[in-house]
């Protein structure tokens, strides 16, 4: 905004003014020279259309354009933590066959190798490089307080459970109670027992062979059935095969008939 002051046979001078504020009656709009001048020098009283135009209302919101602005990062979700199953605490108290027999029944079949007494997984269960070894949390005084290993290479059944489920899925129909008259348990030592389970199929008598380590607290199949038998995973459903191509080829007019190109 320029003001125009001196004679008429001169050129005007032009003086740039700033808005510094409304008066106290909010008629006009007072300027100065200088934009940071603490007193104005000019006053032009305008009507509320200018008023507003020159000095908007305190309340009004500029609308800001984030056409331009990058947008927020999201965190990535953390991962969800693999299930695991807990160990059951060793050693076992086991002190006569049926007593062996009966926890036997309930243990879990794993393909890994348990955590020893010191942590370092190293124990008398360690069946090679091709085990996943546990994790185990040791107290003040050096002793098992729990021990885990992944979900997945854990029976989702007992021993008992797995074998009857496996057989059914083999079509072996026995009943129940024939084929619990066919587990045996022998005495292999103080922290030991043997683990058998005998039944008929197709004219031929099959035999599984378990070891109950009781200082380990864990089942050690001893044949390739026992290992079979005892284990029991259930199946995960498979995903929908995509077709290629749409739904086919259309044959020609010409190769329906049978007419050559």
């Amino acid at each position: 905004m320029g003001l125009s002051s001196g004679n008429t046979d001169r050129l005007p001078r032009v003086i740039e003014l700033h808005v510094l504020r409304l008066s106290e009656d909010g008629d006009k709009i007072l300027l100065a020279a200088h934009p940071e001048a603490e007193t104005a020098g000019y006053a032009i009283a305008v009507d509320a259309r200018i008023r507003d135009i020159v000095l908007p209302p305190a309340d009004s919101t500029s609308v800001v354009d984030d056409s331009d602005m990058a947008p927020e990062e999201v965190p990535e979700p953390e991962p969800e933590p693999e299930p695991v199953y807990e160990l059951p605490a060793r050693p076992l108290a086991v002190s006569d066959p049926a007593e062996a027999l009966e926890t036997a029944h309930g243990l879990r079949l794993m393909r890994v190798a348990p955590p020893s007494a010191n942590g370092d997984g190293t124990g008398e269960g360690d069946t090679g490089d091709d085990t996943v070894e546990g994790e185990a949390a040791v107290d003040g005084d050096g002793g098992r307080q729990a021990a885990t290993v992944p979900l997945d290479s854990v029976s989702d059944l007992g021993l008992h459970d797995s074998v009857l489920a496996n057989l059914h899925k083999w079509n072996v129909r026995i009943p129940t109670a024939v084929l619990d008259e066919g587990w045996w348990v022998t005495k292999l030592g103080d922290k030991a027992w043997q683990i058998s389970f005998r039944f008929l199929s197709r004219g031929r008598i099959h035999e599984a062979e378990w070891v109950l380590d009781t200082d380990e607290a864990m089942l050690v199949p001893e044949n390739d059935l026992a290992a079979m038998l005892g284990w029991w995973k259930q199946a995960r459903p498979r995903r929908p095969r995509r077709r290629r191509g749409g739904r086919g080829r259309r044959r020609s007019p010409a190769r329906k008939r049978g007419v050559g190109a």
